[in-house]
Formats: structure tokens, C-alpha cells, sequence
């Protein structure tokens, strides 16, 4: 599994850019507000149904095939990925009752093969650009816990989670920036 090496012109490229684009403002966005997180992982998720079905159109069937390579090969991680939408599943169909909303979740898990394949369609030097989108996200996350909390004197919810969860996320959000640079900075020196 890695990132691709070509340089890729015309539509490929195109699909690149754009898969960059909401690669990049997706950590920025879910902390921020959860609606416009949500769309951004639906477009990321049609991306990888897109270039599944514009690569199956075009007869290009080793690009698909590296689709099923990455399930073939790390099956038991994707099947523990999937193991809830397989439960709400199994139970739904036992007790008769469906509901598609206990869906949402879980199937952001369920799909996440799909995403890492489109983003396995970008250029390796394209993705060490996402540490600037985990930088602006923390950034971002602080800005809104402050004023959320109105400078630390409330302990409100942030939109969708207990701001204590918040701040973790925020925390950890900062800590994939650091760490990123810091690895990039030490590859640069050779260490």
C-alpha cells in the first residue's frame, strides 16, 4: 500500500486537487462544526465511489484491482472496522426493526477503506501538505473552545460534544501538527 508515484495529467488530476481539497479541510472542519465534518467525509467517501466507477469505465482494471488488494491484504483490520455496521446489522435483521439513522456512525468506519483509497490516488509529496490542515485545525478548535466557553467561564457543549472531549480532541489535533513537522524537520536533517 502506498502513495502514488506518477505524475498524473488531465482528469486524474483534477480528481487529485480535489481529493486534496477535502482532505485538507476536513480536520479543520469536523471540530468546528459537525454538519459541514459530515459533508466533507460524504465527499470524500462519493470521491472514492467516483474513481471506482470512472476507472472501472475506462478499463483500467490494476488501479481497481489495488482496491482489492489493500481489503485482500488488511482484511482483519477492515472486518474490525465493519464490525459494527455488522452487529446493527445482524441485530436489526433479528428483532425485524430498521433504522438507517444507526447507520451514520458506524459506516464512516465501514467505508474508511474506500477513502484511504482515494487518498492513495494523491502524490506522497502532496500529503505531507496535510500538517498545515492539522495546524489551522487546532488553531481553529482553540478559537471556538474559547469563545464557547467565553474565555474558560462556562463549561457549555460544544455543538456535539461535553467541552472536555472537546479540548481533547483539540489537544490531539495539535499534537498530529507537532509531530508532524517535528518527523519532517528530523527526515530533513537525516536523523
Amino acid at each position: 500500500m502506498e502513495f502514488n508515484k506518477n505524475d498524473m495529467s488531465g482528469n486524474s488530476r483534477y480528481f487529485q486537487w480535489i481529493v486534496l481539497f477535502l482532505a485538507m479541510i476536513f480536520p479543520s472542519l469536523i471540530l468546528i462544526h459537525s454538519k459541514v465534518g459530515n459533508f466533507v467525509f460524504y465527499c470524500l467517501l462519493l470521491a472514492g465511489v467516483l474513481r471506482w466507477v470512472v476507472l472501472r469505465g475506462q478499463g483500467r482494471g490494476n488501479e481497481v484491482s489495488n482496491l482489492m488488494a489493500l481489503l485482500k491484504n488488511y482484511w482483519p483490520l477492515h472486518l474490525a472496522m465493519a464490525g459494527t455496521v455488522l452487529a446493527i446489522f445482524i441485530n436489526q435483521t433479528a428483532h425485524g426493526h430498521w433504522y438507517a439513522k444507526t447507520y451514520d456512525y458506524p459506516s464512516r468506519m465501514f467505508f474508511f477503506p474506500l477513502i484511504l483509497w482515494a487518498l492513495l490516488a494523491l502524490p506522497a509529496s502532496w500529503m505531507k501538505q496535510m500538517r498545515w490542515a492539522f495546524v489551522v485545525g487546532a488553531i481553529l478548535a482553540t478559537i471556538k473552545m474559547y469563545v464557547t466557553t467565553k474565555g474558560g467561564t462556562d463549561r457549555e457543549y460544544v455543538y456535539f460534544m461535553p467541552i472536555i472531549e472537546f479540548a481533547q480532541m483539540s489537544l490531539l489535533l495539535g499534537f498530529f501538527s507537532i509531530l508532524s513537522i517535528a518527523l519532517d524537520a528530523s527526515q530533513k536533517n537525516g536523523q
